[in-house]
């Protein structure tokens, strides 16, 4: 057919429209790949030639080179599929060796389940349970190498794991509590009075609600464990004064409001605030908790305002609806009983102060002191240093005590007073273990064992010196 057309064309233009649709044939047919001559100038160097024969002798080449190319495009083009169907079977080994390691690595099914566990039996408000189960489709849903998928994780394990509508019955015995306070303290009369009367009304009430109590007194008079007392008896069988669980919290220093509040979850590693950790190990909404150093907080800095964070927790007007920004949904803190302690409050926020209920912890008289040492004091760091007094038949005389107390241990509290007789016990432990027995401690050798008084006698003289002035005329 084309030979034939060929053949039949006898004038020029019948010989260019030919060669015009050839050209543009071949130009459809080898694309962008063999697009690497410009057909018109073959056309025109076919124009030059003088006879027919010599034009149909350029075409003929021409197409013979085209023929050529198109054979070589293919065999590179098979070659090359060829090595990119070895490379695949070759590849796809590895890849599914890697699938499986992924399908195996990948637990989120048994988070899920824990998950879904570890709300069973809790009264959850119906804006967190959408919200866990939203969270629980974008878990299922985002490949587990991305970077959400482990905050997701974290943000489900909190939210799960928190102790939504779960409380403890108080039990409110104020004999018992009498009994504890007794014996963990001396002194302390109007603190322990002021314990009662609030057991006393929550138990005609038939519940406790959530009251801030401010310990303020001088460092070492026992603020933080008679916070602790009322939460928790220290026996051997741990019984509960009010059933409550307690933990503790300290700001003393910090200037960053995230401590509180914790860190939003926009950020890498970012957690919850101490407030819901704490009710996320205590897994209880109605704990004791007790925040230490209050008056050393931080009042506003760059990194944030933590005063008015802590205002929002223990506000009762505010804190039944505490938001975390890790969380970020209300959860409810109307419950729990705060204790703060402090030192003074001239550097409390006057916000805070007016929502706390202040009671003064004076220091220890010389009487209380001498109590305490031989009650708490004295037991306590036996036990501790490991000895008894069996062992080498030692004792301290009431002179070394009243030494002690009036020229080594001035201070308000008994910190310092603990802190000597724990170097004494020390000390008698090492005479102990080199064979030494019958050691007395007196006021003669209270030196050898704790090093000089730091203070000297409010008396120069024992008996004021008897002074003659002459008279002057």
């Amino acid at each position: 057919g084309i030979a034939e057309y060929i053949m039949r064309i006898d004038t020029v233009n019948g010989f260019v429209d030919f060669s015009l649709m050839f050209f543009e044939f071949i130009h459809m047919l080898a694309g962008q790949e063999l697009n690497v001559y410009n057909h018109r100038d073959m056309v025109q160097e076919m124009f030059a030639a003088v006879s027919l024969t010599e034009r149909m002798e350029k075409l003929r080449k021409e197409f013979s080179n085209f023929s050529k190319r198109v054979e070589v495009i293919q065999r590179i083009q098979s070659k090359s599929y060829e090595e990119i169907n070895e490379n695949k079977e070759r590849e796809a080994p590895e890849k599914n060796k890697t699938e499986k390691i992924k399908i195996k690595g990948d637990n989120r099914a048994a988070d899920i389940k824990r998950f879904r566990k570890n709300i069973e039996g809790k009264n959850l408000p119906p804006e967190v349970l959408k919200k866990f189960d939203e969270e629980v489709k974008r878990y299922l849903g985002i490949n587990t190498q991305h970077s959400e998928s482990n905050i997701i994780r974290t943000y489900l394990d909190y939210l799960s794991s928190l102790p939504w509508g779960m409380t403890t019955e108080d039990r409110l015995d104020v004999q018992v509590a009498k009994k504890i306070l007794e014996e963990g303290h001396y002194g302390m009369e109007d603190i322990k009075a002021r314990i009662l009367e609030f057991l006393a009304v929550g138990k005609l009430k038939a519940k406790v609600h959530g009251k801030i109590l401010c310990f303020v007194g001088p460092p070492g008079v026992g603020k933080t464990s008679i916070g602790k007392s009322i939460a928790e008896y220290p026996s051997l069988l741990i019984r509960r004064a009010i059933n409550r669980k307690f933990f503790r919290i300290s700001v003393g220093g910090d200037r960053d409001s995230t401590t509180l509040k914790g860190f939003r979850r926009t950020y890498i590693g970012a957690m919850p605030g101490k407030i819901i950790q704490g009710l996320r190990d205590v897994q209880v909404s109605n704990p004791l908790i007790l925040i230490d150093e209050v008056d050393k907080l931080i009042d506003r800095s760059i990194h944030g305002d933590p005063a008015s964070v802590l205002l929002e927790i223990l506000d009762p007007e505010q804190n039944n609806a505490f938001v975390d920004n890790f969380i970020d949904l209300p959860v409810d803190l109307s419950k729990v009983l705060f204790i703060c302690t402090a030192n003074t409050t001239s550097t409390i926020p006057k916000t805070l102060l007016d929502r706390m209920e202040v009671i003064d912890v004076a220091g220890y008289t010389h009487t209380e002191k001498k109590h305490i040492l031989d009650k708490y004091l004295f037991p306590q760091e036996m036990e501790k240093a490991g000895v008894t007094e069996k062992q080498s038949e030692f004792r301290i005389t009431e002179d070394a005590k009243k030494e002690m107390i009036e020229n080594y241990c001035r201070t308000p509290g008994v910190r310092e007073l603990q802190r000597s007789l724990r170097r004494i016990m020390e000390k008698i432990a090492l005479k102990i273990v080199k064979g030494e027995k019958n050691l007395v401690i007196d006021s003669k050798n209270l030196e050898e064992y704790i090093g000089d008084s730091p203070f000297y006698p409010d008396r120069i003289y024992p008996q004021t010196p008897i002074v003659i002035l002459p008279l002057l005329h």
